[in-house]
């Protein structure tokens, strides 16, 4: 029988801070998700049910190990129990609010059973793009130290929330305490620094008592399931225009007929209906604003063949919405041939029924194979023009972004959380999600999974005739032989050899 996942020690609930309302003001445009065979938000594992905290507010000075192993190291010296978003916050969604006046986040919570981190937002709020919202840093640091509970009642300070790694670089916590270096070494998941460690009878073969597992026993099987529409995040990043079929349409220009459609002479040309994965422009690793959609609508080349074809100086095409979206710096073109061979659509179902007005009604301008901020919700115009995209190179990633693996990226659904715990010998069953930004031709190869901090990785090749615009979704079965703290880890690489920059990552607890 399934047992409601929770983490192992229940993360400390604390007053909502007011520097959260920061968080949300991402640049993703909305999140759809789909039917035929429905990804499962939560695959049924045993996990067991953990006991409540004594208090609900996490306090650095009372010492807690958190989801790590109870020992005098992990309590006293890493204190794990008190530092990242979550040991305040367990579920950022239900403190998370809005700078701006409009509702920028339209779902009442995250998709797929899962809870909001600090990667959910950051994405977005580190970036450099005009669009992409505040930068959280200055305004996360003031909120924290200027908010009485915080300073006083949670006797919060700088590692409540960073760690400093073996670089001496001040890091985010939430990234550091899933890397080898937690506990003070470099490189611990090596044979010789674990003989060491072992040898100082250290618990496990770390410093924090994680088991460091080379023969990670896992066995994968892959799909491209469709979302449940209730899983699917959902933003707007303007005012929600107010449209009616009676009156919308959908002008073309830079093709040689020029001229504008009604939603009648739309739904007259050649149907097209088919599954793709919709990514927010700003997900992040492990994250939940993915998933796959069932679409219907009209592909854009067959707009353009009732067009009389494109002009011949045409290289790129600007969509615009009456929202204003495209118009801004932000909308820059993009190469007409790619738009063309990654079947772009104009879509006025999703789910096989019309769009709602947060999903872009009466039409959203579809482009599989890139992040959701190109997908126009209320398209009404496309623009064919000689005008080369500046911004974005053919594949919609720039340069710069590629090189990072940004676009490459993979995360867990099954442990849902950190400090789950499972029993020795009875099977785990695990699930989650790899995806591949379309750039110059690239799909997803591989999804790879390890256990001892990717010194070995377990290799899953995607089928080849696998659907590239679509997600790949593993479901795994591990069956741990020994009790122990685990780290698991999974990432995605796509045919060009390139990796998701950081690994998507997962503690759990393993028990007799």
């Amino acid at each position: 029988m399934k047992k409601e996942n929770r983490p192992r020690r229940m993360r400390k609930a604390a007053v909502a801070l007011l520097v959260i309302a920061a968080m949300t003001a991402m640049a993703g445009l909305a999140l759809f998700g789909c039917q035929p065979q429905v990804a499962p938000a939560v695959a049924e594992s045993a996990a067991s049910e953990p006991e409540l905290a004594e208090t609900g507010l996490a306090n650095f000075l009372t010492n807690d190990s958190g989801v790590l192993a109870d020992t005098h190291f992990n309590e006293v010296y890493v204190n794990e129990g008190n530092r990242g978003c979550n040991s305040c916050h367990p579920d950022l969604w239900s403190v998370i609010k809005d700078v701006s006046p409009m509702p920028h986040l339209m779902t009442a919570k995250p998709g797929y059973g899962q809870s909001t981190a600090i990667r959910d937002c950051i994405e977005c709020h580190t970036s450099a793009v005009p669009l992409a919202g505040p930068k959280l840093g200055d305004l996360l640091h003031s909120a924290h130290y200027s908010n009485e509970t915080f300073v006083n009642e949670q006797a919060g300070n700088c590692w409540s929330c960073h760690a400093l790694d073996n670089d001496d670089n001040i890091v985010l916590w939430d990234d550091y305490k899933y890397t080898d270096q937690l506990g003070g070494y470099y490189n611990s998941a090596q044979p010789n620094v674990q003989k060491w460690l072992m040898g100082r009878q250290q618990p496990a073969n770390s410093m924090v008592g994680v088991t460091s597992l080379a023969d990670f026993d896992i066995d994968v099987t892959l799909s491209q399931p469709v979302s449940d529409e209730e899983d699917m995040f959902v933003a707007n990043n303007y005012e929600v225009p107010d449209l009616s079929t009676d009156t919308w349409t959908l002008k073309v220009t830079g093709v040689v007929n020029e001229r504008e459609f009604t939603m009648d002479e739309l739904k007259a040309l050649p149907v097209t209906e088919r599954v793709v994965t919709q990514s927010c422009l700003a997900q992040g690793i492990d994250g939940v604003q993915i998933g796959n959609i069932p679409v219907k609508g009209v592909l854009v080349k067959d707009i353009v063949e009732a067009c009389g074809g494109l002009k011949d100086d045409v290289v790129s095409l600007r969509p615009e919405s009456a929202d204003g979206w495209c118009s801004s710096p932000f909308g820059e073109s993009t190469y007409a041939d790619f738009v063309l061979e990654q079947n772009a659509m104009i879509a006025y179902e999703y789910w096989g029924h019309d769009l709602t007005a947060d999903q872009g009604y009466p039409a959203t301008y579809v482009l599989p194979g890139v992040g959701g901020g190109f997908w126009n919700k209320w398209v009404t115009e496309l623009n064919f023009s000689s005008e080369v995209p500046a911004m974005f190179g053919r594949g919609m990633l720039m340069p710069a972004v590629q090189a990072q693996g940004k676009g490459v990226y993979s995360g867990w659904f099954t442990p849902n959380k950190d400090g789950l715990e499972y029993k020795v010998g009875e099977p785990i069953e695990m699930n989650g999600w790899a995806y591949v930004w379309k750039h110059e031709g690239h799909d997803i190869k591989q999804i790879a999974f390890s256990a001892d901090y990717g010194v070995n990785w377990i290799y899953v090749d995607v089928p080849d005739d696998y659907d590239g615009d679509q997600w790949v979704y593993f479901d795994a079965t591990w069956t741990p032989q020994e009790a122990g703290t685990y780290i698991l880890h999974s990432k995605a690489i796509d045919e060009g050899g390139t990796e998701q920059p950081q690994n998507a990552s997962v503690i759990l607890t393993v028990t007799e």
